[in-house]
């Protein structure tokens, strides 16, 4: 049977499965004489659960530690007008055992799909067959692939849930193209890889388990200078790869933030730079805009919370057509 989570658990619930173990404490029971019990939330993706184990409470909490994923066994009850969950069973889970989508947001998009597209557009598109070759090496893989799967593209500023990044190169993309569309003398094949490159580092620079966090080197270092040096390592493996080419391409990489302000150690200066630093922009915005906008209006709240890098509300209201 597949485990349950939180926000589908009723009173008198007898279940089992994995949750975070968060804001774990040893509290004495008001009879002193009795010792203590363990207090704890379980934590998934849906919500939060209180929880309680009354019995040899001191020895179930040395077992896990704070934010550790753990499998237990226990019954739904009603409590002060919330539900709180009774444990008879805590065990740590082992890191190999976790399923990061149990605990994480995901894209409500088909991953496969999406990739599948992002590897059309490349054989179809990219018409360069060193770029192509390049691609292929990230989108095609049977190492990396997986990963960009799985990755989010940010923390928490826009496509921050798994598949992000994918569900960002892919819109990124059909942007891209309707540019190439319109200003022919942009150059396809490098605009393109641009697009599918310019994050690539975030693969690395972000830690997926319970939570989306930096990795080591994605704090020291960072997904720009990270994606820059690991695209340049799969080129030195690509025969003949222009070195113009390889140029180009690597100062899209490295200029795509677009300011020094915001992390680009380069400003974008060629046509194909500027385009995808506004490209990917644009999509990332937008996402970060609705996302906000759609939180507001499953709270039925006419404006968003206080969006400090605006410095303004976002005006929530569904459209009275009903299309919105």
């Amino acid at each position: 049977m597949a485990r349950p989570f939180v926000s589908e658990l009723r009173d008198g619930d007898l279940f089992s499965g994995s949750f975070v173990a968060k804001d774990v404490s040893l509290r004495q029971f008001r009879d002193a004489s009795k010792g203590y019990y363990l207090a704890l939330n379980l934590v998934d993706r849906t919500g939060v659960l209180p929880a309680r184990v009354w019995d040899a409470a001191e020895s179930v909490a040395q077992g896990f530690r704070e934010g550790d994923v753990v499998s237990v066994e226990g019954r739904v009850e009603v409590y002060q007008d919330q539900y709180q969950a009774v444990l008879t069973e805590v065990h740590p889970v082992l890191e190999e055992q976790i399923d990061a989508a149990d605990f994480l947001p995901a894209t409500t998009r088909d991953v496969d799909k999406m990739l599948e597209k992002i590897r059309q557009i490349v054989a179809e598109e990219v018409e360069c067959p060193h770029l192509n070759a390049l691609l292929r090496r990230f989108v095609d893989s049977e190492d990396i692939t997986p990963l960009l799967a799985q990755a989010p593209a940010a923390k928490g500023l826009h496509h921050a849930y798994l598949g992000g990044l994918v569900e960002h190169i892919l819109g990124c993309l059909s942007l891209a193209r309707t540019a190439a569309r319109l200003h022919k003398s942009l150059d396809r094949s490098l605009l393109l890889a641009g697009i599918v490159l310019h994050d690539i580092g975030k693969i690395k620079e972000l830690s997926v388990a319970t939570t989306i966090d930096y990795s080591i080197p994605g704090r020291l270092i960072g997904h720009v200078v990270m994606g820059y040096e690991w695209v340049m390592r799969e080129m030195d493996a690509i025969e003949g790869f222009p070195e113009e080419t390889r140029l180009q391409l690597g100062h899209i990489i490295l200029s795509h933030h677009g300011q020094h302000d915001y992390g680009a150690p380069v400003l974008p200066m060629t046509p194909e730079a500027i385009a995808v630093h506004f490209i990917e922009n644009a999509d990332a915005q937008t996402n970060r805009y609705l996302s906000a906008v759609l939180a507001a209006r499953e709270d039925d709240r006419d404006f968003t919370d206080f969006d400090r890098l605006l410095s303004r509300h976002l005006y929530a209201r569904p459209r009275t057509d009903g299309t919105g």
